[in-house]
């Protein structure tokens, strides 16, 4: 008989698959030998079907052994319908049996494959394997991913190790000022408020006179002038707050 055309089998050996339909009564995918799915299916001189692998077994064993690749019998397993072998954890696809590969690993579309196939993490140092739905917030989030530091860009490891580093060093870089008018001037990451609270000429500050109701916001190095142009204002603050 001529040999059918092979497809890709990517589910495991011992997976019992679940037909849309029953089988016909002449139609068995599983090998009479060991019970595993069989891909390129042999007969034998006594019209039983094995899987290549037990074929290969049993020639090795003994030149007595025949078989052949049972073509039209391999064609007819590959129209069955099935449902994905993950159809108990809620995957709904169904399909021919050799699709079922290319739904369980849809490789040119890393994350789009069966919500349930798992699927090795992309990061070399990680190696856990997740469910193909929730693979890509893993990896986004992985904390075995390379990663380099935001501040030195020099140090460079796994970004948990550079997390660790960054949370040791992160307080000693240098940063601008935030205020606008004043970003050339760097200061110590840990330092920095204090600069804003104390020394920063740009800083808006409340007025001295606040507890009296002025609620102007001058910057530091324009207190006096507020103080003086406003000193008016603050008289008549100060008397309301007096009756």
């Amino acid at each position: 008989m001529a040999e059918g055309t092979s497809f890709v089998v990517s589910w495991p050996k011992n997976i019992i698959l679940s037909f849309v339909r029953p089988l016909p009564e002449d139609l068995d995918v599983y090998s009479e030998k060991c019970d595993n799915f069989m891909r390129n299916p042999h007969q034998t001189s006594d019209r039983l079907h094995i899987c290549e692998e037990c074929h290969k077994k049993a020639s090795a064993k003994s030149n007595q052994h025949s078989a052949f690749p049972d073509g039209i019998y391999q064609d007819k397993i590959k129209a069955l319908k099935v449902n994905c072998i993950h159809h108990e954890k809620g995957c709904k696809w169904s399909g021919k049996l050799e699709d079922l590969s290319a739904h369980l690993n849809n490789l040119a579309q890393r994350y789009e494959g069966c919500s349930y196939t798992e699927i090795r993490c992309k990061h070399d140092n990680c190696g856990l394997f997740y469910e193909w739905g929730k693979l890509k917030d893993h990896e986004d989030n992985c904390k075995l991913q390379p990663a380099t530091c935001d501040f030195c860009h020099n140090f460079g490891n796994t970004l948990e190790e550079v997390e660790g580093y960054q949370k040791i060093t992160r307080p000693k870089f240098l940063v601008p000022c935030t205020n606008e008018d004043h970003q050339d001037f760097t200061v110590q990451r840990e330092n920095l408020q204090h600069h804003l609270d104390t020394d920063c000429p740009f800083q808006p500050i409340d007025c001295q006179f606040k507890w009296g109701r002025c609620n102007d916001r001058p910057k530091h190095k324009d207190e006096d002038q507020h103080n003086a142009t406003s000193q008016q204002d603050h008289l008549l603050l100060l008397a309301g707050t007096c009756f």
